[in-house]
């Protein structure tokens, strides 16, 4: 499903691409363990949204552009899935993948 990117600057366009899904998928353990969770997930919250979790993290605050990496390090591979059984979900630390993304963007000489 790919994720809207309206409303979004020109800068945020990295987010988007398939080359972005790449570094993610490689870099996992590091966005893992730089991440922080949030704090108890509302119940009802959960409830209202346990088949959509970009509405989810639109409730909670994510930035739209960091919508896909953030399911990705929870273990969501598909936005529509069942989550209803999260407590709580660990929030990618933008800085970290920035960083990653500028040293991705690195070419030898």
């Amino acid at each position: 499903m790919p994720i809207p990117n309206n409303a979004i600057g020109a800068d945020k366009d990295v987010y988007f691409t398939e080359r972005f899904k790449t570094l993610v998928r490689s870099e996992k353990e590091l966005f893992i363990s730089t991440a922080s969770s949030t704090p108890a997930l509302e119940p009802h919250v959960v409830h209202a949204y346990r088949n959509d979790f970009y509405r989810l993290m639109r409730y909670y605050g994510v930035p739209s552009h960091l919508w896909w990496a953030t399911a990705y390090i929870n273990g969501v591979e598909n936005p529509q899935q069942d989550v209803s059984g999260i407590t709580s979900f660990l929030f990618i630390n933008e800085s970290t993948l920035s960083t990653a993304i500028s040293r991705s963007n690195t070419v030898q000489g």
